[in-house]
Order: C-alpha cells, then sequence, then structure tokens
C-alpha cells in the first residue's frame, strides 16, 4: 500500500525566494506529523503543493502514491484539508455550510458530525457571518473531520481555538490517529 504522504526535493521559489528547498518527507499510516516552524518558514507552501494548488519549482510529491501536482484531482479523493483561514459563505448558517462541503467531498459519517458539533459545543443554527474567528474554526474543522477522510491536512488548526475547544480537538486527531 502506498505511503499517505511522500516527497523527494521538493522545491518552491517565489522570485529570488526560497520558500521550501529539497524537502524530502515520508510519512506512514496512522502518523500524526506536526510540522512546526517560524512563519514563512514553509508550511503552509508544502501543504499548497501537496495539494497542487501550487506547481513545484522541482522534485516531487505524492498522496497516496499519486502524482499530486500532475493528478491533483485524484489525489484529493482521499484527503480532507482544513486551511489556516476559510472564506466562507457569510449568509449561510453553520449547518448549510457543512452540508455544502460534505457535498463536494462526498462522504460525510453523519453520525460522527454530530458528536463533533456536540464535542466543539458549535451551534450551527446562526448565520456564519455570526460567529466569532473561533467559532469559524470550530466549523471548518468539523467540516473535515466529517468526511473521516484518509489523510487530514490541516493549516493551523487550533488557531482561534479556547485551551478546551483546543483539548477537543486533540481527542478528534487520536480518534483519527487510531483509525489509520
Amino acid at each position: 500500500m502506498a505511503v499517505p504522504v511522500r516527497t523527494e526535493k521538493l522545491t518552491k521559489v517565489f522570485g529570488k525566494t526560497e520558500a521550501l528547498v529539497d524537502l524530502d518527507l515520508e510519512m506512514n499510516q496512522g502518523e500524526v506529523l506536526g510540522y512546526l516552524g517560524p512563519n514563512g518558514a514553509g508550511k503552509t507552501t508544502t501543504i499548497r503543493l501537496l495539494l497542487g494548488i501550487l506547481r513545484a519549482t522541482s522534485g516531487r510529491a505524492e498522496i497516496f502514491g499519486v502524482d499530486a501536482q500532475a493528478e491533483p484531482a485524484r489525489a484529493h479523493r482521499r484527503i480532507a484539508y482544513v486551511p489556516g483561514e476559510a472564506s466562507l459563505w457569510p449568509g449561510l448558517t453553520g449547518e448549510e455550510t457543512l452540508r455544502l462541503l460534505g457535498n463536494i467531498q462526498g462522504n460525510v459519517d453523519a453520525d460522527y458530525r454530530r458528536v463533533l458539533i456536540d464535542r466543539f459545543n458549535f451551534d450551527p443554527s446562526r448565520k456564519v457571518r455570526t460567529y466569532s474567528r473561533g467559532n469559524r474554526q470550530k466549523l471548518i474543522l468539523i467540516a473535515g473531520l466529517m468526511s473521516r477522510a484518509d489523510l487530514l491536512l490541516l493549516d493551523e488548526p487550533t488557531a482561534g481555538l479556547d485551551p478546551l475547544m483546543a483539548q477537543a480537538f486533540r481527542l478528534c486527531v487520536d480518534e483519527a490517529r487510531s483509525r489509520g
């Protein structure tokens, strides 16, 4: 079985700025990898390269053996992505947003979605425009986690969460890891 994430000499240069240079990475199934570094270190750039949002200057990125640059749609089939900041639809409710994102993902564990809503103490009946930053973060975390995807790519997932909600998030990560 192919490893979830593999990069070989993955490099991204913006003009004269080397955002990422020769990253060799292999992540195994069931592994949780925290990708740490200061602002501008290339963390988000790496995720965007894995998603095929950015084109690599050189090197290779694979998701479950699929070239993320050459076949991004195929590589995305087993991924849930939670961006560091999401542009959401302000006129939709949280429930409508979850339904829309679930339809896009194509796979939702409805029972687990209810567990996540309770765990994160999230009110899905409110309009997105009324949510605080922390509640918008909860919304996109629930959307990503409810898919039960084989690979979760999470960019600053606890930004805006209070300590209790960050603890709830860690429980979700432990559950995902135990599922492989």
